[in-house]
This record gives structure tokens, sequence and C-alpha cells, in this order.
């Protein structure tokens, strides 16, 4: 069971208690508050974290667009979900504007897990997205300072001119409110402060002289290491007495470090705001420091510049997908190799979404539909135009020379410190080729379902032939039968093949018509009895059943196969029942057989998968191609098994109408 804290809005005990129900059915183990005024929203949020919120739509003082409202003030990220007793479509479309995440109607709770599910996970991705988002946007604020700061010391005939202004910017991004900029006096043997911030003309005049080994600033010059002061207020370490005085809480100095490691002054920064520095903010600090020291020596500043320069580049070029980075009007402003190699060509001198100054823009097609991708739909053009993340699309691009290929597109956008996009990040991962290889595998699957058909047409001839030429009484009967068995078992081998070469294809054709099962399933019994020991299915089928909106022959071939595996894992009688499911039809095959281990039935609908302790027969298709083929029917399937005790396949379709 999951693990589950909910915050309920419901003023209906009875609806609560159903929901909690619907959770735990679901595999929840909710922690659930009941709450039912704003006032109890708002004083139940505030005891949080929660891991989602379920509101009614409507209560008497309270409705679930207020209640989003709220849970979304103390946190944008909490997924709140909408239940209703009724259907209101014009409500829904309001609330899934406004934020929420899904609604649910009352009657059909069994939704209410899967949704609850799905929401989590996407809420989980939705943060870390958002966490990365942060990490790299404080990255490149910190890149872009260092490298704007670089330039101002660079340009400047006068380096110490520009360490105020340069120190307060620092200040800015980090919350400080002070800074010190001491630097050595050689003939004097001792540090002057050369620039400041954070206390009075008068209070800078005192400490214009500072000697070796006294306060921070003077410690970190004489032993020419970074000294780091946390929770000043309460340490005992007199270097401190100094800043203390100020009210600083945290302070961090760092030595400046000249050509060859002699120390030629300090730069440090404090703050009254927090107690500790986080690693970033030394190392911006530090980074600052060493450029303020560069610029007094300015060939070592080009140095460390064009190296920090190659080093992006390496990470860049030795990532193994294609990454560019786009302005705010969708240019490419930076590029690493393999994003090239992946367009054969100058990416970076294609503009997006469109045609610019004479350039072709990028042009793709959607894997799924072939449909051309439109300039404003691209993932880039998203991320840039509305803000979305995207990860791991299936596209189709032309490449620069021409050809076509199949690549993972991703973006997300990059923001300013006010929130606004600035550009985008954009990730290619070519699958051509793995893209090539499934279909080969789809063709050789074919050829071979082809191959094997040919034979056993002529082997199911012949059989006809010879069972149209012996007596009823004829001792080689059963042996035919046993053929027959064994040619059936064959030809769903290679139905399965042609199956899934069809739907992996994209070749499905579904001719979706009301079906009234008791016929359909009488009928089946009766055509499938030569193969299938039909004596042994039960049909239990309510009167006034409604019709399933189905294919016939997909709905034939999914049913086939449920009986086919009952009949063969089990020794005593099958049942097949059906029931009307919230405007649907579940159609259950249950028997009483060995039942499936639980460790395999997680994986029962893959593709190749057989369940290890059961007798290994065909090629592990079955199971997933009726998944495929009730998928394809809007429908869904599921299975309950007790080892032991027997297997119950459900397979629910919506109801005709």
């Amino acid at each position: 069971m999951t693990p589950l804290r909910l915050l309920l809005i419901e003023d209906n005990a009875d609806d609560a208690l159903l929901l909690e129900r619907a959770l735990a059915d679901g595999g929840f183990a909710p922690d659930m508050e009941r709450v039912t005024t704003e006032a109890e929203v708002r004083d139940a949020l505030a005891l949080g974290p929660w891991d989602a919120v379920i509101s009614d739509d409507r209560l008497p003082r309270f409705d679930g667009l207020a209640a989003l409202r709220v849970a979304h003030e103390v946190d944008p990220d909490l997924p709140v979900l909408i239940v209703s007793g009724v259907r209101d479509e014009s409500f829904i479309v309001e609330a899934m504007r406004a934020g929420a995440w899904d609604f649910i109607v009352k009657e059909r709770l069994v939704r209410l897990a899967p949704a609850l599910r799905r929401t989590l996970e996407a809420t989980a991705v939705q943060r870390k997205h958002r966490r990365a988002e942060s990490d790299l946007e404080r990255s490149l604020r910190h890149f872009e300072l260092l490298a704007s700061s670089a330039e101002q010391l660079l340009q400047s005939t006068n380096p110490q001119a520009e360490v105020e202004s340069l120190c307060r910017r620092v200040m800015a991004e980090l919350d400080c409110q002070f800074f010190f900029n001491f630097l050595v006096e050689p003939d004097a043997g001792r540090l002057r402060l050369n620039a400041c911030a954070g206390i009075s003309p008068d209070e800078a005049r005192k400490i214009e002289w500072l000697d070796y080994g006294v306060a921070v600033c003077g410690c970190a010059a004489r032993d020419g290491c970074r000294i780091v002061a946390e929770y000043v207020r309460e340490t005992p370490d007199p270097r401190t007495e100094l800043v203390k005085s100020y009210g600083v809480r945290a302070y961090a100095c760092h030595p400046l470090l000249g050509p060859g490691g002699p120390v030629i002054g300090t730069l440090s920064f404090g703050t009254k705001t927090r107690d500790t520095f986080s690693a970033d903010d030394l190392a911006l600090m530090k980074a600052m420091t060493d450029q303020v020291a560069m610029a007094m020596t300015r060939i070592r500043h080009e140095q460390e510049l064009r190296g920090r320069e190659r080093l992006l580049e390496t990470v860049l070029d030795t990532l193994p997908v294609g990454v560019s980075v786009l302005d705010a009007d969708g240019r490419v402003t930076r590029v690493n190799a393999r994003f090239n190699a992946i367009w054969r060509g100058a990416a970076n001198e294609l503009p997006l979404p469109e045609d610019i100054e004479g350039t072709r823009a990028y042009r793709g097609w959607w894997a799924d539909s072939g449909e051309v991708i439109a300039p404003e739909e691209w993932a880039s053009s998203r991320a840039l135009l509305r803000g979305e993340v995207s990860l791991n699309e299936v596209i189709t691009i032309q490449r620069i020379d021409g050809t076509r290929g199949a690549v993972l597109n991703s973006a997300s956008p990059l923001r300013d410190a006010a929130g606004r996009i600035t550009g985008a990040v954009v990730a290619l991962q070519d699958i051509s080729a793995l893209r090539e290889l499934q279909e080969r595998e789809r063709r050789l699957l074919y050829m071979v379902a082809h191959d094997l058909r040919a034979p056993a047409t002529i082997i199911s001839g012949y059989l006809e032939l010879l069972t149209d030429a012996l007596d009823d009484s004829d001792a080689s009967r059963p042996t035919l039968d046993a053929l027959r068995r064994a040619l059936h078992r064959l030809n769903l081998v290679v139905d399965n093949l042609t199956e899934l070469t069809r739907l992996t294809g994209e070749q499905v054709t579904l001719a979706i018509r009301p079906v009234a099962l008791p016929a359909f399933l009488t009928d089946l019994l009766a055509r499938s009895s030569a193969v299938l020991d039909a004596a042994r299915v039960t049909l239990a089928l309510p009167e006034n059943l409604p019709p399933v909106a189905a294919d016939p022959g997909a709905l034939d071939r999914v049913l086939t196969h449920l009986l086919s595996n009952a009949l063969k894992y089990s020794t005593g009688p099958v049942r097949v029942s059906a029931a009307p499911a919230n405007g649907a039809v579940a159609i259950a095959v249950a028997d009483q057989g060995q039942g499936i281990a639980t460790a395999d039935l997680p994986h029962l609908f893959e593709r190749f998968y057989r369940a290890q302790r059961r007798r290994a027969e065909g090629l592990g298709l079955g199971l997933y191609l009726t998944k495929l083929l009730v998928d394809a029917m809007d429908g869904r399937i599921t299975v309950d098994s007790t080892p032991g005790q027997g297997s119950t396949f459900t397979v629910t379709l919506p109801a005709a109408t």
C-alpha cells in the first residue's frame, strides 16, 4: 500500500468514507484529514506538507474552485483533484483551467486511485523539473555575473575602481549586507581597506588599516587560506568580534592570490539574514575573489577565462545527446557537436520557429501520426512561448542534407530572476538506428509468420482429408484430434506473429459497432468446440445486458485467447460472466487453476513475457496482443489471481450507445 497524506474537503461523511475506501482499493493507505470550510482548509494547509488535496465541487459555504485557489496560494505544486456528484462540463473546463489535475464523478470512484497515482507521479516529475530549472537558472545567473564582471575588470584601466560595483552585485545575488576588500600595502606591511559596504564612513575610517593576524581578514591574509565563520552570534572565536559588532551572522573571507600564489589582499562578504552559506554561495564568492585577483594580474585572468571556456565546450561535446541553447527569439546561441551531427550540418545557423532572413526553419513530423509539426508546436517553441517542459517526444526530423531521422526531442525554458522566459535548452537523442532495428524485427516476424502459415495450411488440408476418410470409431481418431489441437496452437502462434506485425506497424483499423454478448459468446463457443474444450465453459450473463462497442474480430481474438489460457492452465470449469459497470460492461473469464505468481502479475501484458511457474508454451505474445486490442477498442484489461486458487481476467469495454 502506498502511504498518502491527504487533505479532503468534503462535508458529507458518507462520501468521505466512500472516497477513503476507493483509495484503499486502489492501493493507497490514506492518512486523511477532512475539512469543510475555508478557515479549516487554511489551518490544515499550514500544518502540511500534504501529498494531495481532494475537494468536493460544492459545499454549503465553499466550493472546489475556491479550494483550488487557496491550496495553490500555499503551494503552487500541490495537486488538487475535484470530485462531483454531477458532470458539469462548464465547471470541469473552468476547474482544469484554474489548475485542477483531474475531475472525478462520484459514481465512477474506480477512477480515483489511478487518477491520483498518475497525478502524484506527474507532480513529482514537475517538482523535479522545477528544481532542475531553478538550479540551472541559478548556475546561469552566476555564470552571467562572473562573465560580465570579468569583462568589466578586463576593460577597465583601473580594475580596483570596479571592485565596489561588482561586489555590490554579488551582495544582491547572495543576500549579503556587507563586503570588505583589503589590499596588501607591502611598504607598510599591513592591509588597507580599498572598498566596503554596509558600515558608516566613520566606522570605515576606524578600520582603514588592518594588521596581519587581526580579525578574520587579517588572519586570512596571514595564512593565505579562506576563513568561513558561521553562527557568528554564538561562536567564541575572537577573530569574529569585529564583524559580530556589525550584527553579522555569517561571514566568509577569501585571500586574493597573485601569480605564483602570494597574497595580495582579501575579499569578504557578510550577511545579517542567515547563519550559514551554501556551497554555491561560497563558490560564487571564491570565483569573484579570483576574478578580482586576476584583474590585478590580467594575464592570469585571461588564461583562466580561456580554460573555463574550453571546459564548457568539452563538457558539451562529450555529452551523448545533442544540446543547444536558444535565446528568447528562438535563435541558437550555443550548440554542441552532437547536435550538429544529428542534424548533419551547422544547426546553429537555423532559426526557430520560422524562416528568418532567408534561412530555412526546422522541419519535422510527429512519429505517431505522421502529421507535420507546426512551428509553434515544436518542443523548443512551446518552451519559449508557453514555458512548457517537454521530455522525450518521438518525432521525425528532416536533416539539413535532406534525409530523415527519428529523435527523442526534449526542451525546457530558461528564466531570469523575475520568472521571465529568456531562452530554452533543447536536447536531441538520435533513435534512428533503434527505429530501424524495430522495423527489421517487425519484417522478420512477418516473414516467419508467412513462412509458417503455408505448411500449416497444407497440414490442415491433409488432416481434413484423413478425418473425412476415417470412420468415427477408427483408432486413429484420437491421434488426429491431437494433431488438430497442435496445429491449432501453431496457427495461434502464426496469428499472434501476424497480429504483432500489424499492430506495431500502425496498420490497425477497427470497425467498432454494437455487439450483443450473449449471442456473440454462444457463437464463439460453438465455433471453437473443435479446438477448445467448450464443454467446460459456463456462461453467466444477466438479462438486459447492454451491448458493448467493439470490433467483433478483435473481441473474438481477445476472448478466444483468454478462454484458451483458462482451459489450458486449469482442469475444472471456466466461468465467463459480464455485468454493467458505470457506462461500460465488464467481461470476466475466471478459472480455478494453479493461479499466477505475484511476481509475474506486473509483467503479464509485456511482449514475449512468459510466467516462470507455468508451462512454457507459446511465444509470450498472447496477453500482450490481447491488451493492444483491448486498448485499441478504448477498453482496459486487468487480472486478479491467487496462487493455487485460480485467476480472473476482466475486460472492460464501453457500452454501446
